[in-house]
């Protein structure tokens, strides 16, 4: 592929171009997939591509996908087709006026692929993120620092099989691959296949001590991926490429499987075999052939504990071991210098079937599968209530209006300072609380109210556990017969401003999750409810329901009147530069027709002054010549120019031209004089000759010779790149232009002409437009400018050709 040096700009990344790679720039934002600002930038080969796509994209806007060869990129073969399409490092989205920049950039990407580029590549040719890497998952913690895995279990999420087996580290060289499965799809995680095991990647991934699980806000995919895609590198670089089996891709939730029992696990026997646990946290050597007479040399691991499981089919409680290749533990002494080191598991009594179910190929029993999607359910509702959903920013502090920017602080201070003496006076005097603990719950019900203006969730922490104290201390009082339970009256005003408070700023998840826990709250006190008293948790449940809906409803009216205005604001500014284009359409008609006169009259007054002087030398006569020939030509073209403003004229211009108009054919001539007046300009065409119809030969050249006159008077002395090419299809005529960022002179100079009326890029728009085309321009992140066209070989029927330059000196 020959040097581009091009840039393509698309809404989440910038392409550039080089010899025999593509830096893939990924730019950082709000809006932007987490993914890419975790890889930063990426540089492609060429010999890793396998295809390149251009296709059409969502909202008027055009894609180019570029696709990678199977095992050249350890992030996508990682991923393993679980991406979604706006997660795609190798989809560039771009507006739909740029297709025709697309289109090119296709066709050279094209040319630069090999004949084997559909074959897998044998080797990973895009460099995979460095380490050290880590990254939270549900149940652990994951770190890689280039030679070998560590997983940190978490008291709080770890099942009791990784809890006995103690923190695991895994070598490079002990393991064969990883199993990455995307915490978008239910149960995700990052598994480590072994090299020693029988069946690698057996068993559900949270009994595995060689996988951690993902759950809802942990192990994101920008997280999770680029370590999977680093380990698998690693692993790669350590065996051959042959060794590693390919793996389908995984399907998401709602997907027919071709293999049912492709991700169950084998029995019970099969999967403590495949792991062979460390009991005790014992590791001895032996020899090969058979342990060195039975006796252990080395230390323990340090962990303790070893999974409970059946070491094979009728051996209960018996002895297995695995061979494990790789580097000895730091506590062991070899006792030769070919020793296998070995995990020994010692194995008292079978598992039971609420800690090892079954795993034969019957179907999965449906305990299990209900423990696992309640295990799911309350990770996600932990997840939820533990997220904010944004910063500390105060409520209504995107008005303009002062007033309203204060009125939640307003609101807030009000009901606090209402709250709290009435809620120590119905703890302490109607329910009989003692005073101390009155206070001290009526402050924590109501103060942070004062919290809510900013961080509501938090507050809702603060006052939700001081309602469910509240309600424990309330069954002991003396006076909480006849009253209401769990929910006092000031605690559900209190209570029903925190829910207004939330519904203004958390996301639906999150108030679905608030308006659950409060109604299981309500539920499991009914069952301890004190005798004769009267419930309020379904008052509380269904109005805390109701005013979450309401603040809802109007945040979200909020959002679609604010996304409404600034689209009328676009509107009108589109509406003022259209009146703006028409204005100025209608002006250069005016001036052409005065310019146009007055060339006219330079004509006359040059071809008749060696008549009506005399005694004019040779070479006056030879300038006046010149002068007239020049003012004739202006005239022409003057001419055609307006033939594009007055298409009602065109039609009536249908004679023959008495001379030839440019095209193609003279773009050499062209570029040797731009290169003549300073401006190093490199020039492509096509191999083949291409023969146009005249409006387009004419049309192309016009914009290649108006890209060149602004590259001379705006860009002087910048490296230009003039293409001509024809596309795949033979239907299309794609001209392309661009310029680099002008060479920094070693003295302040100004370009060489600034009487540019700034009017070059609307008639290139405007010819573009007669012959059905399409355009692109814009300036390049390096300080360039692009000037791309892509024009139809043969013009529309119904559009209208340039007028013909005739021999009257007036158009």
């Amino acid at each position: 592929m020959s040097h581009m040096g091009d840039v393509l700009a698309g809404f989440h990344a910038v392409w550039e171009f080089d010899t025999d790679s593509v830096l893939i720039r990924f730019e950082r934002g709000i809006r932007r997939p987490r993914l890419y600002q975790a890889l930063g930038e990426r540089r492609i080969p060429y010999e890793a591509l396998k295809s390149v796509e251009v296709s059409q994209g969502r909202r008027g806007t055009v894609v180019l996908h570029a696709v990678p060869r199977q095992g050249a990129d350890p992030l996508m073969e990682a991923a393993n087709g679980q991406l979604k399409e706006d997660a795609d490092p190798y989809r560039l989205v771009l507006p739909a006026e740029r297709e025709t920049l697309a289109e090119f950039y296709a066709d050279e990407l094209r040319t630069a692929l090999g004949p084997a580029a559909k074959e897998p590549a044998e080797r990973h040719l895009v460099a995979a993120p460095e380490p050290p890497l880590h990254f939270k998952a549900y149940d652990g913690k994951a770190s890689f620092d280039g030679r070998s895995v560590a997983f940190r279990w978490f008291w709080t999420g770890a099942s009791s099989a990784k809890w006995k087996s103690g923190d695991q580290t895994f070598a490079v060289d002990e393991l064969t691959g990883v199993e990455w499965r995307s915490p978008e799809i239910f149960n995700g995680y990052l598994r480590l296949l072994e090299r020693g095991a029988r069946e690698p990647g057996a068993g559900e991934a949270d009994q595995d001590p060689a996988a951690v699980v993902f759950g809802l806000g942990y192990g994101l995919v920008h997280e999770s991926l680029p370590f999977a895609a680093s380990v698998l590198e690693a692993v790669r670089a350590a065996e051959p490429a042959a060794d590693v089996p390919e793996r389908e891709p995984v399907r998401r939730a709602g997907e027919t499987r071709r293999d049912p029992g492709r991700h169950r696990g084998p029995d019970p026997a099969s999967r403590g075999a495949a792991r062979g646990g460390a009991a005790d946290g014992r590791r001895i050597q032996r020899e090969e052939g058979g342990v060195a007479g039975g006796t252990l040399k080395g230390g323990g691991s340090g962990r303790g504990r070893a999974d409970e499981a059946r070491a094979g089919p009728g051996r209960p409680g018996g002895r297995h071991t695995v061979v494990r290749a790789g580097s000895p533990n730091p506590g062991m002494t070899p006792v030769c210098g070919r020793s296998a080191y070995i995990d020994v598991a010692m194995f008292k009594r079978p598992p039971t079937p609420e800690r090892e179910p079954a795993r034969g190929d019957g179907p999965e029993p449906a305990r299990t599968k209900a423990l696992r999607a309640a295990r799911q359910a309350v990770r996600i509702l932990a997840v939820e209530l533990g997220t904010p959903a944004g910063p500390g920013t105060p409520l209504f502090a995107g008005v303009q209006s002062r007033w309203l920017r204060r009125l939640p602080y307003l609101v807030a201070f009000v009901f606090t300072v209402s709250l709290l003496p009435s809620g120590v006076n119905v703890l302490h005097n109607d329910y009989g609380m003692s005073g101390g603990l009155a206070g001290a719950l009526a402050t924590a019900q109501s103060v942070p109210l004062l919290l809510a203006v900013t961080r509501p969730l938090q507050a809702w922490w603060v006052i939700f556990a001081a309602d469910l104290v509240g309600a424990v201390a309330l069954q002991g009082a003396d006076g909480v017969a006849g009253r209401t339970w769990p929910w006092p009256p000031t605690v559900i005003v209190g209570y029903l401003v925190l829910m207004l408070a939330l519904s203004l700023r958390e996301r639906r998840r999150t108030l679905i999750a608030v308006w659950l826990t409060t109604g299981a709250a309500g539920i499991v006190a009914e069952t301890f409810a004190p005798d004769k008293t009267q419930s309020t948790w379904v008052l509380m449940f269904v109005l805390a329901g109701v005013m979450l809906l309401m603040g809802a409803a109007l945040r979200e009216r909020g959002d679609a009147q604010r996304k409404l205005q600034e689209q009328e604001t676009i509107s009108e500014a589109e509406r003022a530069r259209r009146t703006l284009l028409e204005e100025r359409t209608r002006i250069a008609r005016e001036l052409h027709d005065v310019v146009a006169h007055h060339m006219s009259v330079i004509t006359v007054q040059a071809d008749s002054a060696p008549y009506r002087i005399g005694g004019i030398p040779q070479e006056a006569q030879e300038e006046f010549g010149s002068i007239a020939a020049t003012a004739r030509e202006s005239l022409a073209e003057m001419r055609r120019l307006l033939g594009v403003l007055r298409s009602e004229e065109a039609e009536r211009q249908d004679g023959p031209e008495k001379a030839p108009q440019p095209g193609i054919g003279q773009l050499p001539k062209l570029v040797e004089a731009t290169v003549r007046a300073g401006v190093p300009v490199e020039l492509v065409l096509p191999e083949e000759p291409v023969v146009p119809e005249p409006a387009v030969d004419l049309s192309a050249y016009r914009i290649v010779q108006e890209a060149l006159a602004n590259v001379v008077r705006h860009a002087p002395g910048s490296p230009t790149r003039v293409s001509v090419t024809t596309t795949g299809d033979g239907a299309r005529l794609t001209v392309l232009v661009v310029n680099s960022r002008p060479p920094v002179p070693p003295v302040p100079s100004a370009p060489l002409e600034t009487s540019g009326t700034g009017h070059g890029l609307v008639g290139m728009r405007e010819r573009v437009r007669l012959v059905d085309g399409t355009l692109d321009t814009g300036p390049l992140p390096d300080g360039g400018f692009r000037v791309a066209a892509q024009l139809p070989l043969s013009a529309p029927l119904s559009g209208a050709a340039p007028l013909s330059a005739k021999d009257s000196d007036s158009p």
